[in-house]
């Protein structure tokens, strides 16, 4: 095989186009290095400010939680005042000339716990209180205001038990601003006792008040029981009547609230 010649001149060009392209490649190298350097870095400037960012976000996240919690502790105590007045102005317009004196009372209680799952589904109605004091009677009354609320007779750890009127094991006497007088009775149902009327001399009629007698020697003469809601006649026996009377006390709204012990 014939061997080719390069020329000289050829070859200086050659040498000096090999170094030009080493001397690109290691400045792309380098360049690429000083890249990754500086993404290093920058990435490191900025951890600064993300960290402050981090920081303040947290801090405003924090107050944000106190201000709703602050928030929510001042509607709780709003709410408590409007119904402290709403069950004040109920008692003024349904008060009657049945003056109950609030002083004749041994003390003030909260409502501990109410028995939501009886009460809806097995007639049996209850509310539970804790005393800071040891009542001396093992029965005694206790009322909302001036609203009969019902009567204790059971202690179960440091809760006293309470029965509602609406319980279908529960009485009390009850008398009307009109004369009217009966022994009502429990139903059972939600916020509801009956009583009969049997003469038909006495007047009433749907919309008036009954209140407490005292003659049961458990509740104090005077509190404030509920409205006749209902007149229910007997075809069979034309003198009777049963008389359906809605309560004020709601026990679903009772929780937390304050009543008072008669002792």
């Amino acid at each position: 095989m014939q061997k080719t010649n390069i020329p000289f001149r050829k070859k200086i060009n050659q040498i000096i186009l090999s170094l030009t392209l080493f001397v690109f490649l290691v400045f792309l190298s380098n360049f690429a290095q000083i890249n990754n350097n500086s993404q290093r870095m920058l990435a490191k400037f900025f951890e600064i400010p993300q960290a402050l960012i981090s920081e303040v976000y947290e801090q405003i996240a924090a107050f944000e939680t106190e201000r709703v919690v602050t928030l929510e502790e001042e509607i709780q105590l709003y709410q408590e005042k409007i119904y402290q007045q709403n069950l004040l102005i109920e008692e003024l317009q349904n008060s009657g000339f049945f003056l109950f004196d609030k002083k004749n009372t041994f003390g003030e209680v909260f409502i501990s716990g109410f028995d939501v799952v009886n009460y809806k589904c097995c007639q049996k109605h209850r509310i539970f209180i804790t005393p800071t004091f040891e009542p001396s009677k093992k029965v005694f009354s206790v009322s909302q205001g001036s609203f009969a609320v019902g009567k204790s007779t059971n202690k179960i750890f440091e809760e006293y038990e309470v029965t509602l009127l609406s319980d279908p094991n529960e009485y009390v006497s009850l008398k009307t601003t009109k004369g009217f007088f009966c022994i009502a009775k429990g139903t059972g149902n939600v916020q509801r006792i009956q009583c009969k009327n049997e003469s038909k001399s006495d007047p009433f009629e749907v919309g008036d008040v009954f209140y407490t007698t005292g003659f049961d020697g458990v509740y104090p003469e005077g509190l404030i029981v509920g409205k006749l809601d209902e007149i229910i006649e007997f075809q069979d026996d034309v003198f009777l009547q049963e008389l359906q009377i809605l309560l004020f006390f709601d026990p679903y709204k009772s929780i937390n609230k304050e009543v008072i012990v008669h002792d």
